[in-house]
C-alpha cells in the first residue's frame, strides 16, 4: 500500500497548466476590478497561480485591502 495520503495522491494526479492569457487577466483584474480570489475562482485555480501570473505579466498588484473608487 502506498504511503501517500488520498489527498496527496489527488494533488499529484493533476499537473496540467491552466491557460490564462495576459489580456483576459488584465481585463478581469484591472478592467473589471475583480479581486485575486475572484479571478482565481473564475479560472478554477488557486490565488497563488493568479499572483504568479500577475507577476509574470508585469501587472501592478493592488494593495490590500483594496476598494474600488
Amino acid at each position: 500500500m502506498s504511503r501517500l495520503t488520498h489527498s496527496r495522491r489527488c494533488m499529484m494526479a493533476y499537473h496540467g497548466k491552466i491557460e490564462i492569457s495576459q489580456k483576459k487577466l488584465q481585463d478581469l483584474y484591472e478592467g473589471q476590478g475583480l479581486s485575486v480570489s475572484e479571478v482565481a475562482e473564475y479560472f478554477g485555480c488557486s490565488t497563488d497561480t493568479i499572483l504568479r501570473r500577475i507577476k509574470k505579466y508585469g501587472i501592478k498588484q493592488r494593495p490590500w485591502p483594496y476598494e474600488l473608487p
